[in-house]
């Protein structure tokens, strides 16, 4: 078979109407594919934190330190906080405003900070159902002539 006849074979198949026509429904089902899987908007809980380390200043070892985190809710169905951990026994969650958040609302988690010789720093770890960050660490540090911040 010569190189002509190749070419004619396929010119023949592809221009014949049934293949034009799988052709036309092959790509009309690629471009209706690629517009369903484009990046919807989740409607999945999105917590977003104003700040997540805080340094205060302190004059003392025993001086004992408050501070609020506001975790606000961006996403649009509840975030709910399951849990709150703390990393050592100088960190401890004084309160929550509310354990759920609907859309734009905000929690404010208060925090108690005690400062003792060798720790200058605690951790927190807040558990949530946000997609976005499904647990989040939250950091709370001291300034003095006797600490230094250690993250």
């Amino acid at each position: 078979m010569r190189l002509k006849d190749v070419f004619n074979r396929i010119r023949r198949f592809f221009f014949t109407p049934i293949t034009r026509y799988s052709v036309a429904v092959i790509s009309f089902m690629c471009l209706l594919y690629s517009v369903s899987s484009m990046d919807k908007t989740s409607d999945a809980p999105s917590i977003e934190v104003d700040r997540i380390i805080v340094e205060k200043d302190v004059s003392q070892d025993a001086d004992v330190q408050y501070t609020t985190f506001y975790l606000k809710n961006a996403g649009t169905s509840a975030l709910k906080l399951t849990r709150i951990k703390s990393g050592c026994d100088c960190t401890e969650v004084v309160s929550i405003s509310s354990s759920i958040a609907m859309h734009g609302d905000v929690i404010a988690v208060k925090i108690k900070f005690t400062p003792r010789t060798g720790i200058s720093g605690g951790r927190l770890v807040v558990f949530s159902n946000a997609e976005n960050s499904p647990y989040l660490q939250l950091k709370v540090g001291v300034n003095s002539a006797n600490h230094v911040l250690d993250f």
